[in-house]
């Protein structure tokens, strides 16, 4: 019996909200670390790690197909009909 594969994996991930959530969450760690030195490293890290998810999703994107791809929604506000939607 094998693992699943690892594709299919990569398939499942919300890579474009992980794209530019990255950014976001490393100020957030910079605000919070108490360490001015190690705080320095953070950002080229987070942009490192955002960068690594462009370029798979540049991979991954097919421009022969038509319509929207990698599309990532979910109901954000029930009573509100708020929806987060974001694809590309």
């Amino acid at each position: 019996m094998t693992g699943p594969d690892p594709s299919d994996l990569l398939a499942t991930w919300p890579l474009l909200s992980l794209m530019w959530l990255t950014p976001a969450a490393g100020a957030l760690l910079i605000w919070l670390l108490p360490w001015p030195r190690l705080a320095r490293w953070v950002p080229p890290l987070s942009l490192a790690v955002a960068l690594v998810l462009a370029l798979v999703i540049v991979g991954r994107f097919d421009p022969s197909r038509a319509g929207f791809q990698m599309v990532e929604k979910t109901t954000w506000i029930p009573s509100l009909n708020v929806h987060y939607l974001i694809g590309l």
